[in-house]
């Protein structure tokens, strides 16, 4: 997926490096 994150959107890439960090942990939300 070459130049994929450049063909999201920001709030887009937010949204999977968000999901990035939390994925490791346990989500108390």
């Amino acid at each position: 997926m070459a130049g994929g994150y450049k063909a999201l959107p920001f709030f887009a890439q937010v949204e999977i490096i968000y999901d990035f960090t939390f994925s490791s942990q346990p989500r108390f939300a």
